[in-house]
């Protein structure tokens, strides 16, 4: 019945003690409200008050030092809530001062709001007086805590400090004999790596180290040192590399218009960073080199004109190429196309000049085997519309005729290089397939004839007849000189080029003579231009077997 007794009394002041507890922490949070309340002047404390509730608490129901030690936290909240609303009020105040200064700017029948707002802060500020004295009394109440909770510990506890980087990462309350157990590690800081627990310089795990009396475990670290990474004049990066370690690989910067070439300690050699041993500080300049681009402009596999300029730039554009016989068309990227120069080069280019083939003008004076015009015409009367009868030379061919109802009849042919007398004009046009001549500039043409050699003459003949088309020249006694375009009878025309023919566009233009029948002009001339006497009369020979029209 004893030990029933004995037991139940011991359950009764366990109770007795926890409601006591209760009531002691559902007390404080009473005072906390009207401490609060002393915010509006309601039922302020006075410090006595609150060291006298504090220790009457303490030595009431807070015996066990973490109970000392949440209220101690509780209070510390209480003093933030307060210094946010004293920090609100401040803000008030400066907010009300400033509109105060707007309504006198205003100017009148604003005194009444200025006042109001003036009564407003001067309220504030003896809101914020209160609110630094309830802080200052909590902080005194909490400090006393802080030295009843020191009073607390026992000859059998002893205390383990635990620093890490020169700080307190955790402190810790263990019976004397037995371990602290399990710590949760430090988070490695920039300038130090957690390795581990020491006590007097000799690594030791606190959950099998046995405490005998009050214990510091210093961090077993490893130095760090900052490594910075300056690029366009500012930190890229930065690393924090353990002492004599080497850093890791960083992103490259850019820089526009630069190639990235690496890392360097003096902003000009380049060194490979991951290799190099980190012991102190270090910073990490980035060497650019900038990027040229070589613009190159070719003509005909040559270097005709070539520039450097740096990345994104543009180029002084070049004088145009020339070439003979050739018309410049352009520069092109791919020889086919052409294209525009840019105005911002990103990187090297070839441009190519593209020509095509110049219209040469061909202009031919004298025969090519005679000093004489390539045609000769001689009308038998002085005015050719009334004579109409003419002896006229083109190429190797003597032809005699007439106009005759605007046409061109033939009479008789002769080839004056081989002195043959043609019978057919169809035995003219057999021997005369192509025409060849070499001009004023040495130039050799080939041609053939886009229908027959005597529609050549014809046209000619009827040019001069009917003064068509005809550009006159000076001339001297009866002799009259005239140019006639002639390509649009030929066709194939080819001019010698390095000594290989090839076709080109070309404007033909010949100079003829037209001879008028005065004297022995005519006779002289065909002697000056052959050699030897005229053989066929004037308009009498017909050697033809009839009379053909062309």
């Amino acid at each position: 019945m004893k030990r029933k007794s004995k037991k139940a009394s011991i359950a009764i002041v366990s109770v007795l003690l926890i409601l006591a507890f209760g009531g002691v922490l559902a007390w404080g949070i009473v005072n906390y409200d009207k401490v609060k309340n002393g915010l509006q002047k309601n039922n302020l404390y006075t410090q006595t008050d609150l060291e006298n509730s504090y220790k009457d608490g303490y030595s009431t129901a807070l015996k066990d030092k973490e109970k000392l030690l949440k209220v101690i936290d509780d209070y510390k909240t209480n003093i933030s809530q307060k210094q946010d609303m004293l920090t609100a009020k401040e803000a008030e105040n400066m907010e009300l001062k400033s509109q105060i200064e707007g309504l006198k700017n205003e100017g009148l029948n604003k005194d009444a709001t200025i006042a109001e707002k003036e009564e407003i802060i001067s309220r504030n500020n003896e809101t914020i007086k209160e609110l630094r004295s309830q802080i200052t009394k909590l902080e005194n109440s909490i400090e006393e805590y802080k030295a009843l909770v020191n009073s607390l510990k026992a000859s059998y506890e002893v205390t383990a400090t635990f620093i890490f980087d020169n700080q307190v990462h955790k402190v810790k309350v263990v019976k004397r004999g037995e371990c602290v157990g399990a710590i949760e590690d430090p988070t490695s800081s920039s300038s130090a790596e957690f390795k581990g627990w020491q006590v007097n310089g000799v690594d030791v795990d606190p959950q099998t180290y046995v405490l005998e009396d009050d214990t510091i475990f210093i961090a077993n670290t490893t130095q760090r040192h900052r490594v910075d990474y300056f690029a366009n004049s500012e930190i890229f990066t930065t690393q924090y590399v353990t002492n004599n370690q080497m850093p890791t690989s960083v992103d490259e910067p850019t820089l526009f218009g630069h190639n990235f070439l690496g890392w360097s300690l003096d902003g000009v050699n380049v060194v490979e960073t991951t290799t190099y041993p980190i012991t102190a500080t270090t910073t990490f300049y980035a060497v650019f080199e900038e990027i040229k681009c070589t613009i190159t402009f070719m003509v005909d596999d040559i270097v005709f004109n070539q520039q450097i300029v740096g990345y994104g730039q543009g180029i002084t554009t070049p004088t145009n190429p020339t070439k003979t016989n050739y018309k410049f068309l352009g520069w092109s990227i791919d020889n086919t196309n052409i294209a525009q120069l840019s105005p911002a080069y990103l990187e090297n280019t070839t441009y190519y000049a593209l020509f095509e083939k110049a219209t040469l003008r061909v202009y031919q004076t004298n025969h090519k085997t005679f000093n004489g015009a390539p045609f000769t015409i001689t009308w038998w009367s002085n005015d050719c519309r009334m004579g109409k009868r003419f002896g006229a030379i083109f190429d190797d061919v003597y032809l005699t005729g007439e106009i005759k109802d605007g046409a061109v009849v033939i009479f008789g042919a002769d080839n004056l290089s081989t002195k043959y007398c043609y019978s057919t004009i169809a035995e003219i046009n057999e021997g005369h397939k192509t025409y060849e001549f070499v001009d004023n500039d040495g130039r050799h043409i080939k041609a053939s004839y886009k229908t027959k050699f005597t529609d050549v003459m014809k046209a000619l003949i009827l040019a001069d007849y009917n003064e068509n088309n005809c550009q006159y020249l000076q001339g001297s006694n009866a002799t009259v000189a005239w140019s006639y375009y002639i390509q649009d009878m030929l066709t194939d025309i080819t001019v010698e080029i390095d000594g290989k023919y090839e076709s080109w566009p070309m404007t033909i233009q010949m100079n003829f003579e037209c001879v008028g029948n005065s004297g022995n002009v005519a006779p002289a001339i065909y002697k000056s231009v052959f050699g030897f006497a005229q053989r066929l009369g004037y308009g009498s020979t017909h050697n033809l077997n009839s009379n053909e029209t062309l």
